[in-house]
């Protein structure tokens, strides 16, 4: 939490405590518009990715870092020797209050009725990261179970890539994104017995095709047991077809 802070002997020799560099807060709508997402209880995450680097393009993050700390509220005046409100300080809490209103901004009406009241920014900020951190956490285990477990079943191969690529892109949003090579396996451990030959081909080369490299290859696949099949069926029509007995037979 930000608390107001009294000067102590090493603000009274510190000019910055008391004129700061200080920045400005650029117009609201601004930053309101570039945000393109509104924060709920599924995309943390996302947001937080859009939000930090427009906070520290505007030398606005030391707002939100729990590392840094608003100055003095107030200073020793040289001249008078009086203990004075710091002007830095009046600029930082409005900057702050500024801060607040465009976070709230960016929330869903369902999340902003939800939140309590916060006198900081900072507060608010570590409020969010607090309270999601436990859902991102889940939400990773349970893309992960999905990816472990994914099994082609009666999909086609465009739709089962797709469904695989969906959590993928799913786990990108979280600390641990699935890397390539463990996508192109679990692919390949989901797709059932008729695709075992491709998988032993695949998983022998001296180099493992990409995930991107891996969907043409599987549709090729795929493509050449309908044909199989197909020709195999076409097969079966015919033998099973009954042949009719020539009348005149024996009657020459």
């Amino acid at each position: 939490m930000a608390t107001e802070s009294t000067p102590s002997p090493s603000d009274t020799s510190s000019p910055a405590a008391s004129n700061p560099s200080s920045p400005s807060i650029p117009p609201l709508n601004y930053l309101i518009q570039a945000i393109s997402i509104k924060l709920d209880s599924e995309n943390f995450l996302v947001w937080q990715k859009q939000v930090d680097p427009l906070l520290e393009s505007q030398e606005l993050f030391d707002y939100v870092d729990p590392k840094s700390s608003p100055p003095p509220s107030h200073v020793l005046e040289s001249s008078s020797n009086l203990i004075i409100p710091n002007p830095a300080y009046q600029h930082w809490k409005k900057v702050d209050k500024a801060l607040i209103t465009f976070l709230q901004a960016t929330f869903t009406s369902t999340l902003l009725a939800q939140t309590p009241k916060f006198q900081s920014s900072r507060e608010l900020y570590r409020y969010l990261e607090s309270t999601f951190a436990s859902q991102v956490t889940a939400r990773q285990h349970h893309l992960q179970l999905q990816l472990q477990t994914i099994q082609k079943g009666s999909l086609t191969i465009s739709e089962y890539i797709a469904k695989i690529k969906s959590i993928a892109d799913a786990l990108a949003n979280t600390p641990a994104p699935v890397s390539d090579s463990k996508l192109v396996h679990d692919t390949l451990r989901g797709l059932g017995s008729d695709y075992d030959p491709f998988v032993t081909a695949i998983e022998t080369r001296d180099t493992l095709p990409s995930f991107a490299q891996l969907h043409p290859l599987l549709l090729n696949h795929e493509m050449r047991l309908l044909h199989s099949h197909s020709a195999s069926n076409d097969n079966n029509s015919a033998a099973s077809f009954p042949t009719k007995a020539n009348p005149m037979v024996g009657f020459q």
